[in-house]
């Protein structure tokens, strides 16, 4: 017995003209969100609760000349959010300055770090001619 073969009609298909919007506000707040979050973790690597001071307004400064110096309440030294020795930190320093003699170096000290720790690394900082030195600080009232 041979079957009756069914011919169906081609339906040309549909071109959507529109693009759902839904997907891509989604997407784009939740990338918002996730760099919102992340950010501020890539700024601080080291964790310090700078002390306050009344500050006159930062002039800008070059951001491939300028090192991120961090004392933590615990004594340990951050380069770039890179822990790093004394004496690492005066050789790094020291062909630092041989290469850019107008590097800067912002340190950010935790205000319960050592004093001492502090002045071992502003020593460094002077045996190595380090011209352009700042220290980090939140201005009064707004901590």
């Amino acid at each position: 017995m041979r079957l009756k073969q069914r011919r169906y009609k081609r339906v040309p298909l549909k071109v959507i003209s529109e693009l759902n919007m839904t997907p891509v506000i989604d997407v784009t707040f939740l990338m918002l969100i996730a760099f919102l979050v992340t950010y501020p973790l890539m700024e601080n690597t080291a964790r310090i609760r700078l002390p306050t001071a009344s500050t006159e307004k930062p002039e800008p400064q070059d951001k491939n000349k300028t090192r991120e110096l961090a004392i933590n309440a615990a004594g340990d030294i951050f380069l770039d959010g890179n822990i790093i020795t004394l004496e690492a930190l005066t050789a790094d320093l020291a062909q630092r300055v041989r290469d850019e003699p107008d590097t800067v170096v912002r340190i950010r000290g935790d205000e319960f770090s050592n004093y001492g720790q502090l002045m071992k690394v502003v020593a460094v900082l002077k045996k190595t001619k380090v011209k352009s030195i700042g220290l980090a600080s939140y201005a009064e009232g707004t901590k």
